[in-house]
């Protein structure tokens, strides 16, 4: 199969939404700075929002991926790469590292192959539509709550022992590599505190069993404030509040430990496949998983070992979870013996 290359990549990201812009996609697939230029014209001029003009020379802007309340993100192509551009209100919604964005501090000193790179920074004010700070971080195809989604590690009844034996060997492979990442950011005392499927990224690599190596996301950003009920009684905040640990959830303590409950409740997704609470608003987590203790049903056919780590992992007390370098040793434990499924 050929294989695409990332600038044109982002071209059909551009091009998928409608029939005239498939079109486009057709006439300039050679030319990505022609069909990019057509795709802006197009789009904004369905949306009326204009784009707003990047610091950095050479960076393409594409559509915009999401819109919050601190910060905007676009696609974008930099250097000939795909990239994940995010334009910050101000610098209060990142973390920082000795006055610089940790995650620009963290790719220019400490590299880590499972560590998304922050390629560019900058800080911009005046009245350009532009404002504020801008980060521009390698991305992938795929997240691991896609994978989920797609079924990619189940374990459930039905299928055949060799389908869930290659399930649960990727399985290891994923949560395996985010162990060991998580490994390297407590040791320089990082708390990630933002841990969820949609912050790890699964780059292709075909020196792994599986195809594909974790690559995480979202540890340079600010963490998130407690959910407050009484003011917001319907936010359902997606994926991130059902991560949560009941400290974080009713006392706002985020800590190494909230980490390790966000891995557990991420190991129970990948091996189910469906997500944490599904369905619930943000008040009914809070009441579920931070008051009542409640935990989502656990994943069937489990090995011991991993159903021992799981529960371990969501543990009510943070002094009773293990360390990510006791969870990285099970997990690769586990695939040294060649991940036998249970009957």
């Amino acid at each position: 199969m050929r294989r695409v290359s990332p600038a044109l990549q982002l071209s059909m990201w551009q091009f998928r939404a409608s029939p005239p812009l498939c079109q486009i996609r057709k006439m300039h697939a050679g030319n990505l700075d022609t069909a990019i230029a057509t795709a802006h014209g197009t789009m904004n001029a369905k949306k009326h929002r204009p784009l707003p003009t990047p610091p950095f020379e050479g960076l393409k802007l594409g559509r915009m991926l999401s819109h919050g309340e601190g910060v905007k993100a676009y696609q974008g192509v930099y250097r000939g790469r795909p990239v994940l551009v995010r334009l910050f209100k101000d610098a209060t919604w990142l973390r920082s590292m000795c006055g610089v964005p940790l995650e620009a501090a963290i790719s220019a000193s400490h590299p880590h192959p499972n560590l998304a790179r922050c390629s560019a920074m900058r800080r911009r004010g005046g009245s350009s539509g532009g404002d504020g700070v801008w980060t521009v971080t390698e991305t992938f195809e795929r997240s691991l709550q896609e994978a989920i989604i797609a079924k990619r590690f189940v374990q459930t009844d039905g299928l055949e022992a060799h389908v869930r034996k290659r399930n649960l060997r990727d399985a290891l492979h994923i949560a395996g590599d985010v162990a060991e990442v998580m490994v390297f950011l407590h040791s320089m005392d990082i708390v990630h505190g933002r841990l969820t499927p949609g912050h790890v990224m699964l780059a292709e690599d075909a020196r792994q069993a599986c195809g594909c190596r974790a690559v995480l996301t979202g540890y340079g950003l600010a963490h998130a404030k407690p959910l407050d009920v009484a003011e917001s009684p319907n936010i359902v905040r997606g994926a991130e509040i059902a991560h949560w640990s009941p400290e974080r959830l009713i006392d706002a303590v985020n800590s190494k430990a909230g980490d390790v409950f966000a891995f557990g409740m991420m190991l129970v997704s990948m091996l189910t496949g469906d997500a944490p609470w599904a369905g619930r608003s943000g008040p009914q987590i809070v009441l579920a998983a931070g008051i009542l203790r409640l935990r989502p049903p656990p994943p069937p056919r489990v090995l011991p070992p991993l159903a021992s780590l799981i529960n371990l992992c969501l543990r009510a007390q943070p002094a009773e979870r293990p360390t990510f370098e006791m969870a990285a040793a099970i997990l690769r434990g586990l695939l040294a013996q060649g991940c036998a499924v249970p009957p």
